[in-house]
């Protein structure tokens, strides 16, 4: 170490100079070009913080330990991304079943409320057994016999059907859903150059089997059987359960480019409600859609809770109770009692009643937030909506929507006269 250090006793002046040379100059890629470096004794830090070879491959395997952990937890996660989806999924797709069966049990339609019934449970039965799988395996996952060493510390990681695909269009796809999820206006502005029945075509998964009838409005009858003629044009009610929305595109708008709705203060919530909002104000704006306006409020609708859900059944039931001497004169009616009897008679009685029902229904709507009013989803885009304009013709014209042609003409009339859907 005598000679690497430049001490050598009788050492010529050449590699002296040399030596001088190296020392000052400085090499960043090289921590080892300066002559400083080159040291006869080792510092007395190295020395007491040597590692031995035990505890270097006991790091090693540690390392690799939790580098496996590592990859178990991420896969699983992702499943579990993957799980609460198809839960999302599955709950709104039976949703739309139950609505289905309930229609079927309106039309006195037997066999398909039967065929649908039992597939149902096939679903659910489906779901369960492969519940209790995917419990088996992550215990089979966790035992000890099934790890590979050999695959330890290796570079993995969750794929998708993305990774399957080319680079470039893999790019693409994400860019594309990033520009729709980032951008309000760019979704808004190809929706607007759409025509009224195109739109209607996006949103024909979501439109009613059939209306309710108006006790007003007698024409609502013919327009009942146009909304039953053009369903039929739809796949059927198994082909749409097992299909878990995957044919349906104002879902995959709605709700597989954003995140499950998790309350209406989280980030992913506000991005969905400002974008739609920027949608409805500019079909407002083109006079075009409104059917799919409606279904946009349905699908609002069914994301909360509607508070005045079990006072609107209490309601109904009282008003039930307390109407049912309607039956008696409707069989007095029958027996060939007068007409001119019954509205003398009992006119009153019957106006009395109605005026009842209509202020104890409006009490539950009047109601404190908590127990009543609008569907909590649509207030918050209803909000939204009116918040982005200033314009006082369009303010007017969306709380028209809102308010009669949904509220009153499309939610209440079916909470009201079907409450089980």
């Amino acid at each position: 170490m005598t000679v690497a250090s430049g001490n050598a006793p009788g050492a010529s002046s050449k590699p002296s100079r040399l030596q001088d040379n190296i020392s000052t100059t400085t090499v960043p890629s090289l921590p080892l070009a300066n002559g400083d470096s080159y040291i006869s004794e080792l510092p007395t830090s190295f020395t007491r913080a040597s590692t031995t070879l035990a505890e270097l491959a006991h790091l090693a395997k540690l390392q690799a330990h939790q580098e496996e952990k590592h990859y178990q937890n991420q896969d699983r996660l992702y499943k579990c991304l993957i799980s609460n989806a198809l839960s999302v999924r599955l709950t709104r797709t039976t949703g739309i079943c139950h609505t289905i069966l309930v229609d079927h049990l309106k039309s006195d339609e037997k066999k398909p409320f039967a065929t649908l019934y039992t597939a149902l449970h096939d679903v659910r039965n489906s779901c369960e057994a492969t519940r209790r799988f995917a419990l088996l395996e992550t215990e089979l996952e966790a035992s000890p016999t099934n790890s590979a060493p050999d695959e330890v510390g290796n570079a993995r990681g969750v794929t998708s059907w993305l990774h399957d695909l080319p680079h470039q269009a893999r790019e693409a796809i994400l860019s594309f859903i990033s520009t729709i999820r980032s951008n309000p206006h760019y979704l808004a502005s190809r929706l607007a150059r759409l025509s009224s029945a195109e739109l209607e075509i996006l949103a024909k998964f979501h439109q009613p089997l059939s209306s309710p009838d108006s006790v007003i409005a007698g024409p609502r009858r013919g327009a009942n059987a146009n909304a039953r003629s053009s369903s039929t044009n739809l796949p059927s009610p198994v082909e749409r359960l097992l299909s878990f929305h995957r044919n349906d595109p104002l879902y995959t708008l709605l709700h597989s480019i954003f995140a499950n709705s998790m309350g209406p203060d989280t980030p992913e919530d506000k991005r969905r409600t400002d974008m739609w909002a920027t949608i409805y104000l500019k079909l407002l704006n083109e006079s075009k859609g409104e059917q799919f306006l409606l279904a946009i409020l349905d699908s609002w609708a069914a994301m909360r809770e509607w508070p005045a859900k079990s006072n609107m059944e209490t309601c109904l039931m009282a008003l039930l109770q307390e109407g049912a001497f309607l039956l008696d004169k409707s069989e007095d009616q029958t027996t060939g009692k007068s007409q001119q009897d019954l509205r003398g008679k009992d006119g009153l009685l019957i106006e009395e009643f109605l005026t009842k029902g209509v202020r104890a229904l409006f009490k539950v709507l009047d109601s404190d937030p908590g127990a009543g009013g609008i569907p909590e989803g649509v207030l918050e885009l209803g909000h939204a909506i009116l918040q982005k304009t200033d314009d006082p013709k369009r303010k007017q014209q969306a709380e028209m929507i809102i308010m009669v042609k949904w509220l009153f003409g499309r939610f209440l009339m079916s909470s009201i006269q079907y409450p089980e859907v």
